[in-house]
């Protein structure tokens, strides 16, 4: 018993809060337990239920402030005082169904997940991965290497701009998230044996399928393998744009010299090929001037599908012809000379012409690279 008729009224008040905001729960969980029985009437039970909920929680919270009063006061047998007994029981017994009911949707939604998740996951272990997203997984960590520096590390990589490959990397928890919403099945890691940093793409161990598998050496160059043993091929060559590139400059040159308008212009040659001719299977863009006799552009596929990356070059005009170069940190630097030869460096400077050609497999995408 409270004396103090000061307390006895907070008491009631809190009393009328509590049970009314009991009510209100109990009415609303009861009622939009039946949304899955009366699909068509969603909109008629919600507002039903709203209804009957402010009802329910007025009457709860006028009947909780009389318990809690009666309660509270002198000790009296008698009706008023066992049903207020009765009424806080079932404001007890009413939370602690909500509670439950609760408790075993969260349940059931993350064993829902739980389900969706692995059936996801399962699913892509007998369908196979999207090799597509594979190699788009390895140009992202491509330019991240460009963007970041050589990599000592994973972390080397994923820093800066490039956090979001956390997630990815073969160290990442998996699945957290359902594979059809977001997940792919791609992982990567970082590996130094010694002889040189590489980068593995590769299904996620739990799949258990062998590949594909891409890699990018120190040269940061997309290598695509059908599994660890056979054969790495490269992707795709940003050497074949240039050559492209190169063919289409000779042909424009060709032409213009069989109708005898050639002046041995090779300075201007760029810019006569972008106005007048152009280029069947690469589109140069950002075309630059930028200094006497060198010429700054961008080259692009035109099928994107088979070379997605475009790359810059640099077109040196000279007297008797014109060479190409790519210069592509932290990997390789290319010179393309006026016969059509390829060479390259990995020193910090730009190729010349006694240095070696690289790899078959840059220039020709049959031959493997290791």
């Amino acid at each position: 018993m409270i004396e103090s008729r000061g307390l006895r009224i907070v008491a009631s008040l809190a009393g009328a809060l509590v049970c009314g905001a009991i009510c209100i729960l109990f009415v609303a969980t009861i009622g939009f337990s039946f949304a899955g029985e009366f699909r068509n009437q969603e909109i008629l039970l919600g507002l039903l239920t709203m209804a009957a909920g402010g009802v329910a929680g007025l009457v709860g919270a006028l009947l909780g402030a009389f318990a809690v009063w009666q309660l509270t006061g002198p000790a009296r047998p008698g009706f008023a005082r066992l049903f207020s007994f009765g009424f806080v029981a079932f404001c007890v017994l009413a939370a602690v169904f909500v509670g439950y009911r609760e408790w075993r949707a969260r349940t059931e939604n993350r064993d829902r997940y739980a389900r969706s998740v692995n059936d996801g996951w399962m699913s892509l272990s007998f369908s196979g991965l999207e090799a597509s997203r594979g190699e788009r997984l390895a140009e992202t960590i491509q330019s991240c290497i460009r963007t970041n520096g050589p990599p000592a590390s994973a972390d080397d990589i994923s820093r800066g701009s490039c956090a979001s490959l956390l997630e990815q990397r073969i160290d990442a928890p998996a699945p957290r998230r359902p594979p059809m919403l977001h997940e792919d099945g791609w992982r990567w890691r970082h590996t130094d044996d010694g002889s040189g940093w590489r980068v593995i793409v590769a299904p996620h161990p739990d799949l258990k399928l062998p590949g594909p598998i891409f890699e990018l050496d120190r040269d940061v160059r997309v290598m695509r393998r059908e599994s660890d043993a056979t054969p790495a091929y490269a992707a795709w060559s940003g050497l074949l744009l240039a050559a492209r590139y190169r063919e289409c400059l000779l042909s424009a040159q060709g032409q213009a010299d069989a109708l005898g308008s050639w002046k041995g212009e090779w300075d201007l040659l760029p810019e006569k090929v972008a106005e007048t001719t152009g280029c069947a299977s690469v589109t140069p863009s950002d075309l630059a001037r930028v200094r006497p006799r060198r010429w700054l552009m961008t080259l692009k596929a035109v099928d994107t599908k088979a070379m997605p990356e475009p790359i810059q070059v640099i077109y040196d005009a000279g007297l008797r012809g014109f060479t190409l170069r790519i210069d592509r940190p932290p990997g390789a630097h290319y010179l393309l000379d006026t016969d059509g030869g390829w060479h390259v460096t990995r020193e910090p400077r730009s190729a010349n012409d006694t240095d070696p050609a690289p790899p078959a497999c840059e220039t020709d995408l049959s031959v493997p690279c290791q």
